[in-house]
């Protein structure tokens, strides 16, 4: 190699050495950077807790609409001391609902299935309360077309269909036995009668009860039993009683009209049904029990008031409500001046008893025949 290219090749080296140099690291030191500052510690959130189940929420109601279905009319005390319930209902009641009712009257068989279906359809009532226990079989095909609707029947002839139904009782058997009491403590005949309209199940235990309480006090006593086989018929009301005291009955329980004018005019006395009627018949009637409908009234406006402000489908029990005379269910009204001392102790004593449980009278639905 000559001369000339020795120095080209060191002439190139040393250029390249100039070049790496001045792209390498620079020999002053930098700053050391600020140490980053540890992120601030977030807290774990708590485990989400699932909320308590709760009613759901709606709006308490303020009032209430109820349709009443009487196979009857108001002239007979059945349905009038419904009426009355609902009145007093209407005065006050522990939500201070203001309550309006409508009531039809003579509505009987198949005619109650197509009222009842109207007065649901509409939307307007709360409440459709048929006073006759048989429709229960009528209640029973529409119950669940309407269920926001509570449907009552009331009486015997029917069966507790539970859901939307509440099926209430009105008894008087406890009552009736202290009438029982009177006529076996008073006859002088040793014959009492009974006149009633058909052998239903509530007609059946009041009239089992006061032939129960007038033997319990008399055994020698013989009851005359008539049904006439309808719900309102003075006259035959009248016939009945007539044949009863021709037969020597110097008592009579009649649980319809008509009876009376017979044992006015035979000088006989006797009782009153469902209501006071002693103003109807002041030379007659002694004592009356007393129906009253408040607690089941009651009842069905508190099974009301539960569905509609929880939203919850109604769970009627199938047993139906049975008022009694220790809840107000039933009384009895004594004529103090036409009764005897020792006739109106016996009877207050005995009544005492029922109240406080110490005395039950027993429930018989069987159908009641003379002796």
């Amino acid at each position: 190699m000559n001369k000339q290219k020795l120095y080209i090749l060191g002439a190139l080296f040393v250029t390249a050495a100039l070049v790496l140099g001045a792209c390498g690291p620079s020999t002053t030191p930098e700053e050391p950077a600020e140490p980053a500052q540890p992120a601030e510690t977030v807290k774990p959130a708590e485990p989400t807790v699932p909320a308590e189940p709760t009613e759901p929420v709606v709006e308490a109601p303020t009032s209430l609409k109820i349709a009443v279905v009487l196979a009857g009319t108001l002239e007979e005390p059945w349905y009038s001391t419904s009426i009355d319930s609902l009145n007093k209902l209407k005065e006050n009641n522990d939500y201070g609902v203001d309550i309006e009712y409508v009531y039809s009257e003579n509505i009987w068989g198949e005619d109650s299935l197509r009222v009842m279906r109207e007065y649901a359809e509409t939307g307007e009532y709360g409440i459709v309360w048929s006073c006759t226990g048989s429709d229960s079989e009528y209640i029973k095909q529409i119950q669940d077309e309407f269920p926001d609707v509570l449907f009552a029947h009331s009486g015997g002839g029917g069966e507790g269909l539970g859901k939307n139904s509440a099926w209430v009782w009105g008894l008087v058997h406890e009552p009736a036995y202290l009438l029982g009491m009177i006529a076996g403590m008073m006859t002088e005949t040793n014959v009492i009668g009974m006149v009633g309209s058909f052998p239903s199940e509530e007609i059946n235990q009041e009239v089992n009860a006061y032939i129960q309480g007038a033997k319990d006090v008399n055994p020698d006593v013989k009851a005359k039993v008539t049904f006439i086989n309808s719900w309102y018929d003075p006259e035959k009301a009248k016939e009945a009683a007539v044949a009863q005291i021709a037969a020597g009955a110097d008592f009579i329980y009649p649980t319809i009209y008509g009876a009376f004018e017979a044992m006015d005019e035979a000088g006989i006395l006797g009782f009153g049904n469902y209501v006071d009627q002693h103003e109807m018949a002041p030379n007659v009637v002694v004592a009356s029990t007393i129906l009253s409908w408040d607690p089941p009234a009651k009842w069905m406006l508190d099974l009301w008031y539960k569905h509609a402000t929880t939203g919850k489908p109604y769970d009627v029990q199938t047993t139906g409500y049975w008022g009694l005379m220790a809840d107000g269910g039933s009384d009895i009204v004594l004529n103090e001046d036409m009764l005897p001392a020792d006739v109106l102790a016996a009877v207050k004593a005995k009544q005492a008893e029922i109240i406080s449980g110490a005395f039950v009278v027993p429930v018989d639905q069987s159908v009641p025949k003379s002796d």
